[in-house]
């Protein structure tokens, strides 16, 4: 069943690989690429919807209308990955040109998730069998428009693999629960996860804290993972485990807890009291992680981007004010390492191009 799952996941792979650029209609000019990160926004609350490439500085350097189906799924390098809902991949660079990237099988898991430096990408295929009520799962991590190497395998009933995130240490696979269903201010891990170390290859490490939901992993070994229960927010590393007690009712919904990759002093996480859209509260806070000290930062209402890429090489954060929070001014900030948030995007913010 392994391989005749592979063989079908490589077949629709494939002859798609390596499509001429095109441009898709309506889009803005090609235009350099700006040196330095572009941020990925996501603009409008239904079809249809606009990607744009901003600077920090908020300087719109590409806008690009969406066709009809396609998303943004994930970002790095200098690409943008969309799909549709019959799996159908398209790559999007900085300069508005489109590669087709593909057709991936039918899956209850998730899109494809690709690497900060835009060579590599995580993908999951499974198939539920009806006689048994098991979810046979594989995830592949390889060049991008390529099936890759099978890193991770899972037959349960309960649960099937998805790409969680790319964190410092590598990529993230979760074994994550079927069926869930309800109201979600952050997606934590709803199950353990397996770490994909050092490039291509089997995953070499798995965290599991039971209802303590993994959030991100740091170059030193740390595990961030939060305990909706205990209201904590936990650091493990080797065999400690240190908690931190998170503001109620603030904090009542925890995620979004994410290790500063370029140093070590600090995490961000995001909190809210879980009210419901259309009048969310959020609340942004750094974590001192010497003294477990916790200090709001970002304008009302703000929460982190939605991946450890929330962090950028200067010290500063991409936040967000979701459209369904009580605002008052939804979009895409840059809050400085002084505390200074600028409003660089009317959209919601997708992913980062490092540049």
């Amino acid at each position: 069943m392994r391989r005749a799952l592979a063989l079908a996941c490589l077949s629709v792979l494939v002859g798609c690989q390596g499509g001429s650029p095109s441009r898709g209609p309506g889009q803005s000019p090609a235009r350099s690429p700006a040196a330095g990160p572009l941020v990925v926004a996501l603009e409008g609350k239904q079809p249809n919807f606009v990607v744009t490439l901003v600077t920090l500085q908020g300087r719109e350097k590409l806008r690009y209308p969406l066709p009809s189906g396609f998303l943004p799924v994930s970002s790095g390098g200098n690409l943008v990955l969309l799909r549709d809902g019959q799996g159908h991949v398209r790559g999007l660079t900085a300069d508005g040109s489109v590669r087709d990237l593909g057709t991936l099988p039918s899956s209850t898991a998730t899109s494809p998730l690709i690497s900060p430096d835009g060579k590599l990408w995580l993908w999951s295929a499974d198939r539920w069998d009806q006689s048994t009520g098991i979810y046979h799962s594989i995830a592949y991590l390889g060049p991008v428009g390529e099936q890759g190497t099978a890193v991770d395998s899972s037959d349960e009933k309960s649960r099937d693999l998805r790409p969680f995130s790319w964190t410092a240490r590598g990529p993230v696979v979760e074994h994550g629960a079927v069926g869930l269903g309800g109201y979600f201010v952050f997606y934590n891990a709803s199950g353990p996860v397996a770490l994909v170390e050092g490039g291509i290859g089997g995953a070499s490490c798995c965290f599991d804290a039971g209802d303590c939901a993994f959030s991100d992993a740091a170059k030193d070994g740390s595990y961030a993972c939060v305990s909706q229960e205990g209201h904590l927010l936990k650091i493990y590393r080797g065999a400690q485990e240190r908690s931190i007690p998170l503001p109620q009712p603030a904090f009542k919904l925890a995620g979004a807890a994410y290790f500063n990759p370029f140093s070590s002093a600090h995490l961000v996480v995001g909190g809210s009291p879980g009210l419901g859209p259309p009048g969310e509260q959020l609340e942004t806070d750094l974590v001192d992680l010497a003294t477990g000290s916790l200090k709001r930062v970002g304008p009302p209402n703000s929460r982190p981007a939605p991946g450890p890429w929330a962090w950028l090489p200067d010290g500063s954060l991409l936040l967000a004010v979701p459209d369904y929070s009580a605002g008052p001014n939804p979009g895409t900030y840059v809050v400085s390492p002084g505390g200074g948030a600028t409003l660089i995007s009317k959209g919601q913010p997708v992913g980062l191009l490092p540049g």
